[in-house]
């Protein structure tokens, strides 16, 4: 299949060459359309509090148990779920997606680094994306991302 490649800044798009860029139902990220509100009359924007209550009670039910961890056994801990998941998901689609948020979060993960767990994950399928990123250069000391780099990425790309 053939694709348009669309950039826009930083964003890089992909379409497939079946979909018109002139097609007035496909909206491609410009600052006229950003602050627009949803024109697809499918979704709704507005949460149903009903289903809301209902989660959250279901997920109190579910889970009456409340665990506390030391610094060190979250650590061990996070690994361990983190490892569990990437494992599962590799196998499952492909790929690995997680957002790092930069903080204690990059310490925590840490673990990751060490046996068991550095050998068993498949690290090229990884895909990372970052939330709540500071707006400085990267190379900057409160760059969430280069504390991540730093810290944890670079020792296994």
């Amino acid at each position: 299949m053939a694709y348009y490649t669309y950039t826009h800044s930083a964003l890089h798009l992909r379409i497939p060459s079946s979909l018109s860029l002139s097609n007035p139902n496909i909206h491609l990220p410009s600052t006229r359309i950003s602050f627009q509100p949803l024109r697809f009359k499918g979704l709704n924007a507005k949460p149903n509090n009903r289903f809301i209550c209902k989660a959250v009670k279901s997920s109190m039910a579910a889970s009456s148990q409340v665990e506390i961890f030391e610094k060190e056994e979250l650590a061990v801990s996070l690994a361990k779920y983190t490892a569990d998941l990437s494992n599962k998901f590799t196998h499952q689609r492909g790929a690995f997606t997680v957002c790092l948020s930069g903080g204690s979060l990059i310490n925590y993960l840490r673990k990751l680094l060490e046996p068991p767990h550095v050998d068993s994950i498949e690290w090229a399928k990884w895909h990372v994306f970052w939330v709540d990123e500071r707006v400085v250069p990267k190379d900057h000391q409160d760059s969430n991302y280069k504390l991540a780099f730093d810290g944890f990425l670079s020792k296994v790309c």
